[in-house]
């Protein structure tokens, strides 16, 4: 397939601003910008989804995308996804325009599982562990397919980036799973195992890199003066063990292998403080728990100690995850916000929530020497890493080590993937100057007003 040019100069189009200079990384954010309130809505405290992730038989797309009339499945209409003009509150404060639509909760809070004994609920856990790392090691994790598909639409249209963003109706990809999609697919996983707790799962919202804490915690994840992202999402169960009361957590959008149970008292099986990465570049540990100074709170929260060999001191983020309601904006809001994050990722895992191969990237133009970073096993059969230049891939002209590479990976992933494709497809959209830099500040406005 022969390729048309690339113009690389490092100038930038009229009217563009340099993307180098919006690098912020995905959990940064600057200070929030109030927003209209959110009202609470009516709502089931879960969703009936099958393997396709969404009720019923959906219409499958030209594009290859789920639709269904099910607000998890798609969002709401384009009509109400593009307000455009800027409106006030009830003080005359201006509120500025939504890029995505509030994020909506339930009204109805999930009713909790009981067990009678902390024996009756590990031996429970067990169960619901096994369908975990089931699904961790037949499901990739994909946020390349999803930008790939929303870049070809996008082109179609024939409209600015900002403007064809605001009222693009999200839809999930078939087969290729962020969180959202991960999730959805876990909790009709443990439908189809626990019928009778069907109604007990429900889909948790999380916000990430939480910077004033304590007034976070202060206020429901709807109020007004939040203007906040709900870039993840997990699955979530009310439990009670005899008259304790908890919640179980399962997160296969960040590889967790293995039941997060995080109770009000802090008391045995609450999970604490466990490692979850392990690399020879870095160490994750991750900790749930709910507030110390209010444990009545719907908030647990998700602390990440992080370190690096290069790093003396460990950096510590604090996350929080609202357990109170069924979040019913999973695909109108965080798979929405997923679309124009600048890093990427497809990654296999296996039952232990190890990421054993895969290929992750900035999105940036081709000019300023993008490479996709290749997670691989080598020919000794040691997990070894490496780079490609994107205008290598861009130019076919790859070196036969880096063939290998990608021949290494393609054979983990074992689904028929063909991995030169999708960087292909990848590097013809890097080289869309215009674009890429209208994706970052794109980014960048979401990550500073939260909208």
């Amino acid at each position: 397939m022969k390729l048309p040019p690339i113009n690389l100069s490092s100038g930038t189009p009229n009217g563009l601003v340099d993307s180098k200079h919006f690098s912020m990384n995905q959990g940064e954010k600057g200070r929030r910008l109030s927003s209209r309130p959110v009202p609470v809505t009516s709502g089931s405290s879960s969703v009936d989804e099958d393997e396709d992730l969404t009720s019923g038989k959906p219409a499958e797309d030209s594009d290859g995308s789920l639709s269904s009339d099910e607000d998890l499945a798609q969002g709401p209409s384009a009509s109400d996804e593009s307000s455009s003009e800027e409106e006030s509150d009830s003080a005359g404060q201006p509120i500025i325009e939504r890029y995505i639509v509030p994020p909506r909760w339930s009204q109805t809070r999930p009713e909790p599982v009981t067990m009678a004994t902390v024996t009756e609920y590990e031996a429970w856990a067990v169960g619901v562990e096994m369908v975990v790392q089931k699904l961790l090691a037949e499901h990739p994790y994909n946020t390349v397919g999803n930008l790939l598909r929303f870049y070809k639409t996008f082109k179609n249209s024939g409209e600015p980036l900002t403007s064809y963003y605001k009222k693009h109706v999200a839809t999930l990809t078939r087969g290729q799973h962020t969180c959202v999609g991960l999730g959805l697919l876990l909790m009709s996983r443990l439908k189809a195992l626990y019928p009778h707790l069907a109604g007990k799962f429900f889909i948790a919202s999380s916000e990430e890199a939480i910077e004033e804490t304590p007034l976070y915690l202060s206020r429901p994840p709807w109020d007004p003066h939040d203007a906040m992202e709900k870039e993840h999402v997990l699955v979530a169960c009310r439990i009670r063990v005899g008259k304790r009361e908890g919640v179980m957590l399962l997160d296969p959008g960040y590889h967790v292998a293995r039941v997060i149970t995080v109770m009000r008292d802090g008391n045995y099986p609450n999970t604490g403080w466990f490692k979850h990465t392990e690399e020879s570049w870095v160490e994750r540990d991750y900790c749930y728990r709910f507030n110390d100074l209010d444990v009545s709170s719907d908030y647990v929260l998700w602390e990440i100690k992080e370190k690096r060999p290069n790093k003396p001191k460990a950096h510590m983020t604090t996350n929080a995850v609202y357990v109170g309601s069924h979040f019913q904006s999973a695909v109108c809001v965080t798979e929405k916000r997923n679309f124009v994050y600048t890093y990427r990722s497809l990654l296999s895992r296996s039952t232990k929530g190890e990421v054993t191969s895969g290929v992750h990237f900035l999105v940036d133009h081709l000019s300023s020497d993008s490479v996709v970073n290749v997670i691989y096993t080598n020919s000794k059969g040691v997990k070894s890493r490496g780079r490609i230049p994107f205008l290598s891939i861009y130019r076919q002209r790859l070196t036969s080590d880096e063939e290998e590479m990608l021949r290494s990976v393609e054979e983990t992933f074992g689904c028929g993937l063909n991995l030169m494709d999708v960087l292909t497809e990848t590097a013809e959209m890097l080289a869309d100057r215009q674009f890429v830099d209208s994706l970052r500040l794109i980014n960048c406005s979401i990550n500073i007003t939260g909208t």
